[in-house]
C-alpha cells in the first residue's frame, strides 16, 4: 500500500509540474496526425502499464487529477461554426466552433472514456470524455459505438503530461452522438425498414439492452412517426432513468393518439421527476381509457400519499420500515413549512429564517437527496480517488461516485438540474445566475457538491463502514451552520427531516450543526472544507478564552486513558481544573460533558449514589444547553431510574417527562430516535 501511495504521489507531482508548465505555454498550431498504428501501439502500451486488463475480480483504483478549469459551452449548435483538426491549436478552447468526427477506435474506460476520433480530412486524434457514464460498470463501447459520428462543442485540445495531445471533454452536454448517421439516405424515405428497426428495438429491450433499443427505436421514428415506437422508446428511457426523454416521448405518443401505455409512461416519468400532481393527472387519463388498469390504480394511490407528504403529513412508521441498510433509497415526497423562508443574510449568503414564531419540535423540512451514493454499491470493485490541484483537496469513493450520479440525474431531469444550480458553488459563481438546466457545467457542479454534500447519518449505518455515503439535499443546503444550532436533522436512509430544537422567534435564523460538538480546534479544522469561519456564540466564547482554551484542550488529551480507571477523586480533580478554565464565562461549558459523565459512572461504581445523582443532574443541564440531546436524554433516563430506586416517584416522572420533551411528539419517530441512543 505504501508503494501505491508513493506511486500516486509521484504521478500527482508530475501532473502538477506539467500543468505549471502548460499555464505559461502559449497555444500553438496542432502538429500533423500520427498514424493509426502508432496510436494503437501507444494505447496498448498504456493499457499494459496501467494494469488495464487486470483480473475482473480484483479491485481497481480509479484516480482523477483536476489541474485546470473545466470548460462548458453555453452556446447552441446553430451558434457554432465547424472546425477541423488541422485548424486547431494545442492548449486552447476553440470558442464558437464545433468539431465533427467519427469514433475510430474501440473505446475503453480508465476514469474517462478514451478512444480515437477521425475527422472529415482523415486526421486522427486521441479523445477523452469525462462524466458521460453514470458508473464504471457501463460498457464504453455502447456509449460511444465504433464508427458512430460525434459532434463536440468548443473542443479543447490539451497537452498531456506525457507530451501527447488529446481532445478533452468534461461536460456531457458538449458532446452529441449522431445516431442516425449510419442510415443510408437512399432508405430514409422507405417505410419498409421501419418494422425492421422497431422489431430490432423490441429484441434489444427484451434482452435488457436499453441503450441499443433506444437507438433502434430512434431509427424507426426517423422513417415513421408512430405511437408505438414513441411509447416503446419512452419505456426504454424510463429503464435508464432518463426521465425527461421518457416524458417527451410519452407526450408525443399521446399527442399522436391518446393511448393507455402513453399516459401511463407519462405518469411514471413525471412521478420520477417528483411532479406528483401532474403525474396523478396522467394516471387518471390512463384509467379513463381502461378503468381496470390495476397498475394505474396503484400509482394513483402512491401519488395521493406523496401529495399528502408535500403538506408535511408523514407516516413515520412507513419511513422507518422502508429505510435502513436494506432500503438505501426511500420513495417519499419533500415538504417545506410555510413558516420559513430563504433570504440573503449579511456575510453569510443565503440562509433560512422564521417568518413567524415557531414552537419547539415543529417539523420544518422533509427532503429526499437529489443524489446519493453509498460505498457498498461499488467498493468491492473500485476504489475512487479524485485529487484537485487547484484547491488542494482530496475526495474518495462515495463523494467521487456521487458526482457521476448527480451529473447523470441533471442530464435527465430539468427540475432537479434547476435545484442543483441554485445551490452555493463558491465565491467565483453567481448563485442567482439563471442556468440553462440542459447545460452541464461540470466545474460549477463539482463546487456545488464540495460545498453542499454531506452524509446520511442514519444511526443504523453507524456500525456498517460499507454504508458510508455522500449526498446532496436541496432545502437542507440552505441552512447555515452553528455549532449550537437551533434545529436538528434525522435521517431515514436518503431522506432527512429537520425540526426545531427550541422555540424560535419571528425573524430568527434557523441553523444546523454540520458536525458533532467536539473541541474548538477540531471544529475549526473540519469547517475549513466549507470555506468559512464559524461565528456562532460558542465559537466566539472559545476564541475569547484564548490561553484558557489551549490549557483546557491540553488537559483533555489523555482523557481516554483516565476513563478506564473509574477513580472519582481523579475525575473530581480534573473537573475542578477544567472549571478554572471556564471562570470567565457562564455558559456552553461543553468540555465538562465527558469528565462529568465519567465521574458520575465512577461514583455509581463506588456506591456514592447521592453524589452520582447530583453530577448526573449537572451533566443533563450542560448537555441540554449545548444541544447534546442524546446525552441529555440518556442522563434524564438514568435520573428517572435512580429516582424510582430511592422511592421518589414524582421525581422519576419529572425526569421521564424531561427526556420525552427532548424529541418530537410522534411516537414512531420518538422511538426511532431513542433507540439510536447508547445509554451512559
Amino acid at each position: 500500500m505504501n508503494s501505491l501511495a508513493e506511486e500516486s504521489l509521484a504521478i500527482f507531482k508530475k501532473i502538477e509540474e506539467n500543468e505549471k508548465k502548460n499555464r505559461n505555454l502559449k497555444p500553438f498550431l496542432r502538429p500533423g496526425s500520427i498514424s493509426f498504428f502508432e496510436h494503437d501501439l501507444r494505447i496498448r502500451l498504456f493499457k499494459q502499464s496501467s494494469m488495464f486488463d487486470q483480473a475482473k475480480d480484483s479491485i481497481q483504483i480509479k484516480e482523477t487529477y483536476t489541474c485546470i478549469k473545466k470548460h462548458a459551452c453555453f452556446k447552441k449548435w446553430d451558434e457554432l461554426k465547424k472546425i477541423t483538426l488541422k485548424e486547431m491549436y494545442v492548449n486552447k478552447v476553440h470558442e464558437g466552433r464545433y468539431l465533427e468526427a467519427k469514433i475510430a477506435y474501440e473505446p475503453f474506460c480508465v476514469t474517462s472514456i478514451q478512444t480515437l476520433i477521425q475527422d472529415e480530412n482523415g486526421d486522427l486524434e486521441k479523445f477523452s470524455v469525462y462524466n458521460l457514464n453514470s458508473n464504471y460498470d457501463e460498457d464504453p463501447k455502447l456509449l460511444l459505438p465504433l464508427g458512430s459520428t460525434i459532434r463536440i462543442k468548443e473542443p479543447f485540445l490539451k497537452l498531456a503530461a506525457d507530451e501527447s495531445i488529446t481532445i478533452r471533454v468534461d461536460s456531457p452536454s458538449d458532446l452529441e452522438i449522431v445516431i442516425l448517421a449510419d442510415i443510408p439516405k437512399s432508405i430514409q424515405d422507405d417505410s419498409i425498414f421501419y418494422e425492421k428497426f422497431n422489431k430490432e428495438g423490441n429484441e434489444f429491450f427484451s434482452q435488457k439492452k436499453f441503450l441499443q433499443a433506444i437507438r433502434s427505436y430512434t431509427k424507426a421514428l426517423t422513417l415513421k412517426n408512430c405511437v408505438k415506437s414513441y411509447s416503446n422508446r419512452a419505456l426504454a428511457y424510463l429503464k435508464l432513468e432518463c426521465f425527461q426523454s421518457s416524458f417527451l416521448d410519452a407526450e408525443k405518443s399521446v399527442h399522436l393518439e391518446p393511448n393507455e401505455k402513453g399516459y401511463f409512461r407519462l405518469g411514471l416519468s413525471l412521478y420520477n421527476m417528483r411532479q406528483f400532481e401532474k403525474s396523478l393527472e396522467q394516471f387518471e387519463k390512463c384509467l379513463e381509457l381502461n378503468s381496470q388498469n390495476k397498475e394505474a390504480k396503484q400509482e394513483i394511490e402512491k401519488c395521493h400519499k406523496r401529495i399528502q407528504e408535500t403538506k408535511g403529513i408523514y407516516d413515520f412508521s412507513y419511513l422507518i420500515r422502508n429505510s435502513g441498510k436494506d432500503n438505501l433509497r426511500i420513495d417519499v415526497a419533500d415538504y417545506v413549512s410555510d413558516k420559513i423562508e430563504i433570504i440573503d443574510i449579511p456575510k453569510k449568503g443565503k440562509g433560512v429564517i422564521a417568518k413567524v414564531d415557531i414552537p419547539k419540535n415543529t417539523l420544518l423540512v422533509g427532503s429526499k437527496a437529489l443524489s446519493i451514493s453509498y460505498d457498498c454499491e461499488f467498493i468491492l470493485k473500485y476504489v475512487l480517488v479524485a485529487y484537485n490541484l487547484l484547491n488542494r483537496t482530496l475526495d474518495m469513493n462515495s463523494r467521487c461516485q456521487n458526482l457521476l450520479n448527480l451529473i447523470y440525474k441533471m442530464r435527465n431531469d430539468p427540475f432537479l438540474s434547476e435545484k442543483v444550480y441554485s445551490l452555493y458553488a463558491g465565491k467565483n459563481f453567481d448563485r442567482d445566475f439563471k442556468m440553462d438546466p440542459s447545460i452541464i457545467d461540470t466545474e460549477r457542479i463539482e463546487n456545488i457538491q464540495s460545498f453542499n454534500s454531506f452524509k446520511s447519518d442514519d444511526f443504523r449505518f453507524v456500525k456498517e463502514p460499507i454504508l458510508d455515503n455522500s449526498g446532496v439535499w436541496f432545502i437542507p443546503s440552505f441552512f447555515n451552520h452553528s455549532c449550537i444550532g437551533n434545529t436538528v436533522r434525522i435521517f431515514f436512509s436518503d431522506f432527512v427531516i429537520i425540526y426545531t430544537k427550541r422555540d424560535i422567534k419571528e425573524g430568527e435564523e434557523l441553523t444546523l450543526s454540520y458536525l458533532p460538538l467536539k473541541s474548538y480546534e477540531e471544529r475549526e479544522k473540519k469547517l475549513q472544507q466549507y470555506g468559512f469561519k464559524c461565528r456562532c456564540e460558542l465559537c466566539e466564547l472559545d476564541r475569547k478564552d484564548g490561553k484558557l482554551l489551549k490549557k483546557r484542550e491540553e488537559m483533555l488529551k489523555n482523557i481516554d486513558k483516565l476513563k478506564e480507571k473509574y477513580d472519582s477523586k481523579k475525575w473530581l480533580n480534573l473537573i475542578e481544573k477544567i472549571r478554572e478554565t471556564y471562570k470567565e464565562r457562564d455558559k456552553y461549558k461543553y468540555e465538562l460533558i465527558r469528565p462529568v459523565m465519567y465521574l458520575s459512572i465512577s461514583l455509581l461504581k463506588e456506591l456514592k449514589f447521592d453524589q452520582a445523582y447530583r453530577y448526573s443532574f449537572e451533566l443533563f443541564e450542560i448537555a441540554k444547553e449545548c444541544g447534546d440531546d442524546a446525552m441529555a436524554y440518556s442522563c434524564a433516563q438514568k435520573l428517572s431510574e435512580y429516582s424510582d430506586c430511592i422511592l421518589k416517584p414524582n421525581d422519576a416522572e419529572q425526569w421521564r417527562k424531561k427526556a420525552d420533551d427532548l424529541f418530537p411528539n410522534d411516537p414512531f419517530i420518538k422511538q426511532f430516535i431513542t433507540e439510536s441512543i447508547i445509554p451512559v
